[in-house]
């Protein structure tokens, strides 16, 4: 038996979308601002400026030669490491070859 499908007609009321807040808002146009405009330090206030500005080189140039330093002696101290390091090696080296030609001599025959 067949079936006979009938499209029911659907009326779908319209989805309602309130409005949102920036829409409604009304838009604030702001003033043209002024430019910036140089401004001009009293004597007293020039001189604290300007030893601040000593004072803060100063400092700068402090912390440059300490991390010049401690690079130089990073350097330094992994070249000696690197040293040791070879030192250990080809005295390991020379142990492991003695120990396999002490074996090798050692050896049962086959």
């Amino acid at each position: 038996m067949d079936f006979i499908y009938l499209a029911r007609a659907t009326n779908y009321s319209a989805m309602l979308i309130p409005e949102l807040p920036f829409k409604s808002k009304p838009r604030i146009v702001k003033a043209d601002t002024p430019t910036k405009r140089a401004v001009v330090m009293d004597k007293k206030y020039k001189q604290v400026a300007t030893l601040f500005n000593e004072v803060n080189l100063l400092s700068k140039n402090k912390t440059k030669k300490q991390k010049q330093k401690a690079q130089k002696q990073h350097v330094e101290h992994m070249k000696k490491r690197r040293a040791a390091e070879e030192e250990v090696d080809t005295h390991r080296k020379k142990k492991r070859k003695s120990f396999f030609r002490h074996e090798g001599q050692n050896a049962r025959p086959r």
